[in-house]
């Protein structure tokens, strides 16, 4: 498993069967979008993220299984909801005993719930910046501990 990171949230991770790409917002940058039709597009924010053509999308909750990657979405509060409201998805891509959580721009405080729907991480991508609709580096912390995963 191969991981590419592209600048705040998007990121690609590629297996010798699939490759998923998360949050590509590249073109809103100015840049050239990543997201291939034969990809996965995993959006963990898709009031921040456009949609993208791609052999399969998720922006919700749910568990999926797309070319031997298991891919769990986790509902979650955004950094912008109001208490109550979850409109972001944290996923957790799990290939080749490798299981890779990705936070996206959540809220810094997870339930007892998520943490265990979460479980074990070898890998952790935290988007950080304190720009409003990220978390900064107090928040991030805060989340880290509270999943413990090998690498950050």
């Amino acid at each position: 498993m191969e991981l590419q990171y592209y600048g705040g949230n998007c990121l690609k991770i590629t297996t010798k069967k699939a490759t998923i790409v998360v949050d590509d917002n590249l073109a809103q940058l100015g840049q050239k979008t990543i997201v291939k039709e034969n990809d996965i597009a995993l959006r963990t924010s898709p009031k921040l993220i456009p949609e993208h053509k791609a052999r399969f999308s998720a922006e919700t909750p749910g568990e999926y299984e797309i070319a031997g990657v298991v891919v769990h979405g986790i509902a979650a509060r955004a950094h912008m909801d109001s208490e109550g409201e979850q409109s972001a998805v944290i996923y957790v891509v799990g290939k080749e005993d490798i299981k890779i959580a990705i936070l996206g721009h959540i809220y810094p405080e997870l339930s007892d719930d998520q943490v265990e729907q979460i479980g074990h991480v070898d890998v952790a991508v935290v988007p950080m910046g304190n720009s409003g609709y990220t978390m900064d580096g107090i928040g991030a912390l805060k989340v880290i501990k509270q999943i413990e995963p090998k690498v950050v």
